[in-house]
């Protein structure tokens, strides 16, 4: 008997030294208001009174305190076969509410039975044994009672926990099982108390009541670390978290396939990352922008970053969720063709123009480039929807554009600034330049004939051209205006040529050379 004492009194220290251990680790991760979290204190900081108290009555050779080891161990009881069928019962959930409330009326009956069970039990006689321990094995009537009710609602537990349901939040067949074993235990122990004095004598429900309970809270906590490792390694962001040395510590499946895609590899360093980025990530940013190129197409992606920090507040890494946003480019890209160029021809439209103007004419006086504007315009446009049709005339004006474009540099702009008048602005294009480009477009549209589906047509365009050099502050409408005037001297000088000026030669009125 002396080497079980000894062995109760090392597994009591070591349920102690569990529980304490839980105890720490839950109340780090308390100010997070986890509900999961709060039943797990409450449930480890009663066990460990109960634990604690029974364990230091057991060690007291003196039978004095035996009355209060009963009454802790009557209270244990109770405590056992209610929190513990409730835990189970409220796990495993009912859609029977009224099946809910008996349940709840159940929970009253060993409540009811504690005064009965306190009085009986403390004017019980005590028997010794030769170590000079005193206790009672002998059960009361109520202990019985108690006995048979714990066993039923232990077994109603087991029933819903093993009858399938596809609603039950109990699938796993792990947590299932070891659910069952921490709800069955103290029901156990009561049968046992009944079957040999021994247990009795053991204290067994209170000293190893922190068997149940780390069970219970193992499996809650599982429950809520595998909902959240779950949601972020099959979320389709990537999370990836570094130390302070730049190692990768956890990264999640998405991480993994991003890395490994730009960087050729699944296993990162923070360096990696400083080279997406082109410079070292520093502290927590939100919605940086990152262009990345994969296969000869762009894709668009936002960081997201925060600091990592230990448990007294020191920061100890970064972490990262990176977003891929290419599809919301791609829809707003749309969203601005769709406001700032011209449906049919894809040309920018006059709306685009006017904002483009007024940035132009705000940054004037701090132009530093020469600049050249031109104004074009289809001769007898009208001829040609009279003749072949609107349809035609429509591929006409499509064609038109394609042909600008194909000579202009990808720099410079085409705007669609009429029915068949459109203007094209080049900026860092000197007068002489100019003049070339422009002759080059004019060439361009009237050197060949355009096809259509009512058939070949000849066109020819008319070209007012404006141009300055100087630095300086200009007036970018002027510009447009003296483009426009030069565009219908072309038209009066018989149609299919291009007309220039300088905006300089014009306000110191002089000819153009």
């Amino acid at each position: 008997m002396q080497g079980t004492n000894y062995l109760l009194v090392i597994l009591a220290c070591f349920g102690l030294f569990m529980l304490g251990a839980h105890f720490i680790r839950y109340c780090r991760f308390s100010s997070r208001k986890i509900p999961a979290l709060k039943l797990c204190l409450a449930l480890i900081a009663l066990a460990m009174l109960l634990c604690a108290s029974t364990l230091a009555v057991f060690l007291m050779h003196d039978s004095a305190y035996l009355p209060i080891a009963i009454a802790v161990n009557v209270v244990c009881i109770v405590f056992n076969n209610t929190m513990f069928v409730h835990v189970g019962l409220r796990m495993l959930g009912s859609t029977k509410k009224g099946f809910v409330r008996a349940l709840w009326m159940l929970y009253l009956v060993p409540l009811l039975l504690l005064p009965g069970m306190l009085r009986q039990y403390l004017t019980m006689p005590l028997l010794y044994d030769e170590a000079g321990y005193g206790f009672a094995y002998e059960l009361v009537p109520i202990g019985y009672v108690l006995t048979v009710y714990n066993f039923l609602i232990s077994m109603l537990v087991v029933f819903y926990t093993i009858r399938p349901s596809a609603r039950s939040p109990l699938r796993g067949r792990k947590l299932r099982w070891m659910l069952l074993l921490a709800v069955a235990l103290p029901s156990l122990a009561n049968v046992f108390q009944v079957i040999h004095p021994l247990f009795v004598y053991l204290n067994f429900n209170s000293l190893t009541i922190w068997i149940p309970v780390y069970i219970i809270c193992y499996v809650y906590f599982g429950y809520l670390s595998s909902a959240r490792t779950n949601a972020i390694e099959y979320m389709d962001e990537v999370y990836a978290l570094f130390d302070l040395w730049g190692n990768c510590v956890d990264i999640n499946e998405s991480g993994r396939r991003f890395f490994k895609r730009f960087c050729g590899t699944n296993t990162p360093s923070l360096q990696h990352l400083t080279t997406l980025l082109g410079r070292e990530p520093e502290g927590s940013f939100q919605d940086l922008q990152l262009i990345l190129e994969y296969e000869g197409e762009k894709t668009y992606y936002t960081l997201d970053s925060f600091s990592v920090s230990d448990n007294i507040s020191r920061y100890s890494g970064l972490g990262f969720i990176i977003s891929e946003v290419t599809e919301y480019h791609l829809r707003m890209a749309q969203l601005d063709a769709l406001a700032t160029e011209d449906p049919l021809t894809g040309a920018k439209n006059r709306r685009y123009l006017e904002s483009y103007l007024d940035n132009l004419q705000r940054n004037a006086g701090a132009r530093k480039a020469p600049m050249a504007v031109m104004m074009l315009d289809i001769d007898l446009f009208k001829n040609i929807n009279d003749n072949f049709g609107h349809k035609a005339g429509d591929e006409v004006l499509v064609e038109l554009c394609r042909r600008c474009e194909a000579n202009m540099r990808k720099q410079d702009i085409l705007f669609r600034y009429g029915g068949e008048e459109f203007l094209i602005v080049s900026e860092g294009v000197d007068h002489e330049s100019g003049q070339k480009l422009a002759r080059r477009i004019h060439e361009a549209i009237g050197s060949r004939l355009f096809t259509t589906a009512e058939g070949e047509i000849p066109v020819t365009v008319s070209v007012g051209f404006c141009s300055v050099d100087i630095e300086g502050n200009m007036d970018i409408y002027k510009m447009v205006e003296l483009a426009d005037e030069k565009l219908y001297e072309a038209k009066n000088n018989g149609r299919n040529r291009v007309e220039c000026c300088s905006y300089a030669f014009y306000f110191q009125q002089q000819p153009l050379q």
